[in-house]
């Protein structure tokens, strides 16, 4: 866990290893997980499959420590992730747009989804101390191989499908 942790950091030198750490960390909760840019060329850059048809879509832009606002360009990139989703995937499944971002205020330009939701430096550190405190529950007391102490435990940190977007993302900043 300390390894992947590491993979998480904002940084423009460290971008392949965030998103590479992503759909690592997706697969450790035990999502389906992927990366549809990497692998096939389109789509965002990662994918978790939550069960019951429900899917984040993330768009990881933790090299952008510069940005002042989050850019059209970036604005962009998951606005096509979440037309490639529809196109990929039936009206039975949905999927939430995530933009991994130091900021949620966009650009006067940028034309940003409702639904995005944005997992800025608070979130991001929020999201770390949880899987800290979630691997740490598990190991000290030996349950990691129990199944319903491991659903437990990911209740607990508020890393379950249901809970994980409420514990990490915002909504945007009004514009």
């Amino acid at each position: 866990m300390n390894g992947l942790l590491e993979d998480l950091h904002w940084g423009e030198s460290g971008v392949p290893r965030f998103e590479a750490g992503m759909c690592d960390l997706g697969a450790y909760l035990g999502f389906g997980s992927q990366r549809p840019e990497e692998d096939m060329g389109r789509g965002p850059d990662n994918l978790w499959a939550l069960g019951g048809l429900q899917y984040l879509g993330i768009e990881c832009k933790s090299g952008a420590v510069k940005a002042k606002k989050i850019s059209k360009s970036d604005t962009n990139q998951l606005n096509g992730s979440i037309v490639w989703f529809r196109a990929e995937y039936d009206a039975t499944c949905s999927a939430t747009p995530i933009l991994v971002h130091l900021k949620t205020e966009f650009e006067n330009a940028a034309s940003p989804d409702p639904a995005i939701r944005i997992i800025n430096a608070e979130g991001l550190e929020k999201l770390r101390a949880a899987l800290k405190a979630y691997t740490v529950a598990l190991a000290s007391s030996g349950t990691f191989r129990d199944a319903r102490e491991v659903e437990r435990q990911l209740v607990h940190h508020g890393l379950a499908a249901n809970a994980l977007v409420n514990l990490c993302t915002v909504k945007q900043s009004p514009r």
